[in-house]
């Protein structure tokens, strides 16, 4: 039995975790600070500066110690997922604690009111992008709703995922051959750069998508630059003749 299991991309993961501990560095600083800048003088705020960087630091990795502690203990997030994989029997959830959770290819179900597809996209606008599927639960023999998601956060001790794409392109390969019946909404192909009919990804859509939006970005940095400027070279000349 072909199994594709996720790759954890961890030079991405920790580089994430450095960009969010600056942040949250600064956010414990400016909660330091919020209360001085009251009650003490600005001669106060000079002096003793220094000492708040090293103190909001030194907090912000005590608390970050705390929460990756209690991750790998296992203790407050033993369900949450850890690692996805696909089999011939459908797609895997595995967290933590160590068991697994399902979405089988024989619990696929149909929309009753054949209002959507049976698998359709919601928020493709946003990231992560959240597919839905209707499964018929073997307790209740109800059909019900689950999401399927293919990328974690990679923050709360868990890793960004290197094949999330190859994990997209054999699961709806897998539901083609399992499942003929089963209808996938075509924004699903179109969002994940997935052929509709090889279930290969499309590196040339997936680069022309990633260009415009590094485009869009620029130009929104140099517009935000310009304002910055702007506001700089004005407040220079009015206060300083």
């Amino acid at each position: 039995m072909n199994t594709v299991k996720s790759i954890p991309n961890k030079k991405i993961t920790y580089c994430l975790r450095v960009v969010y501990f600056v942040l949250f560095t600064c956010f414990i600083n400016i909660m330091i600070m919020l209360p001085i800048i009251f009650y003490k003088s600005h001669q106060w705020l000079e002096t003793y500066f220094l000492l708040i960087i090293i103190l909001s630091f030194g907090l912000s990795t005590l608390i970050l110690w705390y929460v990756f502690k209690v991750v790998s203990a296992r203790i407050l997030f033993k369900n949450q997922i850890c690692s996805y994989s696909i089999d011939d029997f459908g797609f895997h959830y595995h967290l933590f604690s160590g068991g697994k959770r399902s979405i089988l290819f024989s619990q696929l179900s149909h929309d009753s009111n054949r209002s959507h597809p049976d698998i359709y996209l919601v928020n493709y606008s946003n990231l992560p992008i959240s597919l839905y599927v209707y499964i018929n639960t073997a307790n209740t023999n109800k059909v019900i709703v689950e999401q399927l998601y293919f990328q974690l956060g990679g923050f709360l001790g868990e890793y960004i995922i290197k094949n999330s794409h190859e994990l997209a392109c054999e699961f709806f390969k897998r539901v083609r051959q399992q499942r003929p019946d089963i209808t996938v909404s075509p924004e699903i192909y179109y969002q994940l750069n997935i052929h509709p009919e090889q279930f290969n990804f499309d590196h040339d859509v997936e680069h022309r998508k990633k260009r415009n939006r590094r485009w869009v970005f620029g130009i929104v940095a140099i517009f935000l630059i310009g304002i910055c400027l702007f506001i700089y070279y004005k407040h220079r000349f009015i206060h300083g003749g």
